[in-house]
């Protein structure tokens, strides 16, 4: 599964962690989010099965429900859109999986609904931080670091922890400006920072409740990223 929150995790069948199984490929995704004013929605529908390959399940953990109400207002989506906002989840998720080869997990700020939170990491296997490139958002991630450790050591399998940089100022990846500063920041404090990165676009800030076509935007970058990633596990 994968989680992004506001931070985004998976698990065994796609990724967020241990429990049963999960992504064929791999792990199953969630993200965990550093503070409660952190990026909210589901960072747009996973890509459906003809885009990635992968036919995806997407939990919505979080009390407010905008994967589902945003999947209401679009007529659906092209794949399974459950609500699983307690903090058991992790005991529950597989009765909704079956034969789907991804589970997507919308997590809730840690700082709010810790609980469910931390189910979620439990049972995810690969866990994305969404981070914007500002120095507030950095100093923040030191807490969310120390949870990490903690639900670590209630994992039979240690999950993989990356950083998803969210709203950066440019398009393309660069060497020297504030999303530079930013993921040499992270990598310094040891977090695995994803290669993909989200722009900051009003065509994303503007689509929630309307059908999204992923393919060719940065999400599909992303998600063909983590699949890659699963891959090398």
């Amino acid at each position: 599964m994968f989680a992004l929150s506001a931070p985004i995790f998976s698990r065994a069948q796609i990724d967020l962690p241990g429990c049963p199984p999960r992504w064929s490929p791999g792990p199953a995704p969630c993200h965990v989010s550093p503070r409660p004013a952190n990026w909210r929605s589901p960072c747009h529908p996973p890509p459906t099965g003809d885009e990635s390959g992968v036919s995806p399940l997407l939990v919505d953990g979080d009390p407010a429900s905008s994967a589902l109400r945003w999947s209401e207002l679009a007529g659906g989506f092209p794949f399974p859109v459950v609500a699983l906002p307690v903090g058991d989840v992790h005991r529950r998720v597989d009765d909704f999986l079956g034969d789907r080869q991804a589970v997507v997990f919308d997590a809730p700020q840690m700082e709010d609904h810790a609980h469910i939170a931390r189910s979620i990491m439990r049972y995810a296997d690969e866990w994305i931080v969404p981070v914007t490139p500002a120095p507030i958002e950095l100093d923040r991630m030191a807490p969310i670091g120390g949870e990490m450790g903690d639900v670590q050591s209630l994992r039979v399998q240690p999950a993989r922890a990356t950083v998803l940089l969210n709203r950066t100022n440019r398009a393309e990846a660069t060497r020297t400006g504030p999303d530079a500063d930013a993921r040499e920041a992270l990598s310094e404090r040891g977090f695995d920072v994803l290669y993909t990165h989200i722009p900051r676009l009003d065509l994303y800030a503007q689509s929630f409740g309307s059908p999204v076509e992923v393919k060719g935007s940065a999400y599909m970058d992303l998600a063909d990223e983590l699949i890659k990633r699963q891959d090398e596990t």
